[in-house]
């Protein structure tokens, strides 16, 4: 039986079940049944990891919306396939559900976020709650503004709500003995690198050249050691100095449940295309009010 990768309990996406070697020619599937499991219990979990009917046949494939879950728990997911030809062919599948971040994509290069978070601060079932809408045809779009409400509170607060990585340039050393990370919620600092007017890189190394603040849900900040200073010599001219770190709460239960409330809020005022902003504004702005970084970078 196969695994499928671990998911989050506030993640939703497709899965596939691929019949094409469950015979000596690969089957046209024509229809499918979906049911699921907890394997501990054997306990039916159909409408819990799933959505009726929200499944969709391409050529030997099944794909399967997943969503939800219980933390902590182990699901077997089995998809019954029907092929053109009258034949059933039956594929089963693992899927654990998490409550830690999962691996992320490949670091891009910076300036800016280099890692997006892989898990977001509500989920789609709280946001079907919210806006009162039970229907599955709106998952994969519901799923998106999910997103993009997550960017929007981001971009108000000036804060980087779950785990996700960036990279902070630059030009100069400053005059102060610190450097402040933008962001909020500094869980770590990857590395602090310079490069001279050769383009030499040199990497600081942490408690001998710097020292970290992560300060909580403040801005933290990189500080010299007692009696140390910042490299000297002539910087290369574009982005000589890069400060990549990790920031951001770890999972969506240890965001503020304000912040989580105003996602919930923006997502809604996407959904009816800004027509009820003059009422969700207010709301949003309300909610962030005392969450809203307002240090100078």
């Amino acid at each position: 039986m196969d695994r499928f990768r671990d998911k989050q309990a506030n993640e939703a996406y497709f899965i596939e079940f691929d019949f094409t070697n469950m015979a000596d020619t690969a089957p046209t599937i024509s229809s499918a049944v979906v049911s699921a499991k907890i394997v501990s219990t054997g306990v039916d979990a159909t409408a819990t990891i799933t959505t009726a009917g929200s499944h969709t046949v391409s050529g030997s494939s099944v794909n399967v919306w997943v969503k939800a879950g219980t933390t902590g728990t182990d699901y077997q997911i089995t998809c019954v396939a029907t092929a053109s030809d009258g034949s059933v062919y039956e594929l089963e599948g693992l899927m654990l559900v998490v409550d830690v971040p999962l691996a992320a994509p490949t670091a891009i290069t910076g300036p800016g976020c280099v890692v997006p978070p892989v898990i977001e601060p509500i989920s789609l079932a709280e946001l079907q709650t919210h806006l009162r809408v039970d229907c599955a045809d709106e998952d994969e779009s519901l799923t998106g503004l999910i997103s993009s409400a997550r960017q929007a509170v981001e971009n108000i607060t000036r804060r980087g709500l779950l785990t996700q990585t960036h990279d902070y340039c630059l030009k100069d050393w400053p005059d102060e003995d610190f450097i402040k990370l933008p962001y909020g919620n500094l869980a770590s600092v990857t590395s602090v690198k310079w490069k001279d007017t050769d383009g030499t890189e040199t990497t600081l190394t942490v408690t001998t050249d710097y020292l970290v603040e992560t300060n909580q849900a403040k801005c933290g900040r990189i500080v010299l050691p007692y009696a140390e200073s910042w490299p000297t010599g002539d910087l290369f001219p574009s982005n000589p100095i890069t400060i990549r770190f990790v920031c951001g709460w770890t999972t969506a239960a240890l965001v503020p449940s304000e912040i989580r409330s105003a996602v919930k809020f923006a997502a809604e005022d996407e959904y009816y295309h800004g027509d009820r902003s003059d009422v969700l504004k207010p709301i949003i702005n309300r909610l962030l009010a005392s969450w809203r970084l307002w240090d100078e970078f």
